[in-house]
């Protein structure tokens, strides 16, 4: 099914990705560093990782949505055009 088939999907990509993780470790340093630099750039990798990955699933479920609604689309478009032709 095809819903199914995006779920998937998305559990795949979140294995990489890990949007949950990242979004719960936002404030922590990067890689144990506890200092101020460590915080910073752990802050902003972070975000900057956040970002990018929300981007990403937007594009991707807008894709799949569009294609669901095409294929949704085609049998009336084909029987219009039958009676019609």
């Amino acid at each position: 099914m095809y819903s199914d088939f995006i779920v998937s999907r998305f559990e795949s990509m979140d294995r990489v990705f890990a949007w949950k993780i990242t979004a719960k470790n936002i404030f922590k340093p990067l890689y144990g560093d506890y200092s101020v630099t460590g915080y910073v750039f752990g802050f902003l990798f972070r975000v900057v990782r956040l970002l990018t990955t929300t981007i990403l699933y937007t594009c991707i479920f807008v894709i799949a949505l569009l294609l669901y609604i095409i294929w949704f689309l085609i049998p009336p478009f084909l029987l219009y055009k039958t009676l019609n032709s």
